[in-house]
């Protein structure tokens, strides 16, 4: 299976680092062996394996000037797997730290603007929604400055709309939102099931304001979608319980 290859892989790329360091001038191949030994690592969800191996790599990186890019790389992947494991606090230091090497490399908007989203989705992690709505916007900013990037805008505007919708104030602002990044979705193939989960949560913040109508005509067209997209039987589940509850509100 998939995990037997990687398993192999791995080792593969563990005797090539070995060999690479007792040959002169290999530096870039061993950088290289263990930047993909440590995705392999994350893959197998090796996490604690996988820190230390990004944390080597980046030894090994700042020890070179003009390495900002791989270094920045390196400070995101530790972040993305200290999120992974819940260590929010290390995870914002990482992305923050990734995100001030990128703005020091030109031509790094997209990897500037991930940094901010998910520095955004971190701080919601941790209840920090004032700041989580800041760096989604930064992130908006970004974006709209580069070509073809409609899935990332409403990734963003989604997020937004889903912090928004956790403040008791703001249902118009979070259905707003959720119809502009349903907007995006739509302009680009392949994301029913992206478009699904902007109108199920449509659903619930009409729900929430009592509009139960329009609640139940988002949910229908969610499951819809759902029905469209293999391996989404919870979510259709989800769907249909949302309505039922719905239903029995509305009478």
């Amino acid at each position: 299976g998939q995990t037997g290859c990687y398993e192999e892989a791995l080792d593969a790329y563990r005797q090539a680092t070995d060999l690479y360091t007792q040959v002169a001038g290999t530096w870039q191949n061993q950088v290289d062996c263990l930047y993909c030994t440590g995705i392999i690592l994350n893959e197998l969800e090796r996490y604690e394996e996988a820190l230390t191996t990004f944390q080597q790599i980046l030894d090994l990186y700042t020890q070179v000037t003009g390495t900002g890019h791989q270094q920045a790389d390196c400070l995101y992947c530790t972040a993305f797997i200290l999120r992974t494991l819940g260590r929010y606090p290390e995870a914002l230091t990482a992305y923050r730290q990734a995100l001030d090497l990128y703005t020091q490399v030109a031509g790094t908007g997209h990897q500037q603007a991930i940094c901010l989203y998910n520095i955004g989705n971190t701080l919601d992690d941790t209840g920090m929604s004032k700041e989580a709505l800041d760096a989604y916007q930064r992130a908006m900013d970004i974006y709209r400055t580069l070509p073809d990037t409609q899935q990332d805008q409403a990734n963003c505007l989604h997020n937004t709309a889903s912090t928004l919708r956790e403040a008791t104030d703001r249902h118009e602002e979070a259905l707003d939102t959720y119809r502009q990044a349903l907007s995006l979705y739509q302009q680009v193939t392949g994301t029913g099931f992206q478009q699904a989960n902007c109108l199920s949560n449509t659903g619930r913040v009409l729900d929430d304001i009592g509009r139960y109508e329009e609640a139940l005509d988002a949910y229908r067209q969610a499951l819809d979608l759902y029905r469209q997209v293999t391996g989404t039987e919870q979510d259709q589940a989800d769907c249909l319980n949302s309505m039922s509850l719905t239903l029995r509100k509305a009478g």
